[in-house]
């Protein structure tokens, strides 16, 4: 259980949330839906910021990966570290996987550019998955999806 939401090892959740990925190649994804997605893809995780309650309820998924630091809040804690209201449970930290040659991303594919947003890069992302769009394009200096 964390108890000090002020650590250091915990301002990546803050600072980095709506950044591009770091030199490193690392990111923060929220929501459920999207750090399982990428659990179960096989990313490379360097920690989760959870509540007791995901962590119960994806036990098996966690337990799975290759021994991740896990990181245990409240829903309140969650919002202080981040500083803004969150509507989900769970955060992570994880490395973006090699880069896919074009070749190989399938006929449907979409390329942004100059979006600024997270939330834009989201919606789009599943607006595209709804018309049959598989893959997408994103610029290194952009948001992460």
């Amino acid at each position: 259980m964390i108890t000090d939401i002020n650590a250091e090892e915990l301002t990546l959740y803050h600072q980095f949330r709506e950044n591009a990925f770091r030199e490193d190649g690392s990111f923060i994804a929220d929501s459920p839906k999207v750090v399982n997605l990428l659990l179960e893809e096989g990313i490379e995780v360097k920690s989760i910021l959870a509540t007791q309650a995901y962590y119960d309820e994806h036990r098996t998924l966690i337990e799975s990966q290759q021994d991740p630091i896990l990181y245990l809040a409240t829903k309140e804690q969650m919002q202080n570290i981040v500083g803004h209201k969150i509507h989900h449970n769970v955060m992570m930290h994880g490395i973006r996987p090699e880069e896919t040659a074009l070749n190989a991303l399938g006929e449907n594919i979409i390329m942004l550019d100059e979006i600024s947003s997270t939330q834009n890069i989201g919606a789009i992302a599943r607006s595209a998955a709804a018309i049959g769009i598989d893959s997408y394009l994103i610029p290194t200096y952009g948001p992460h999806p």
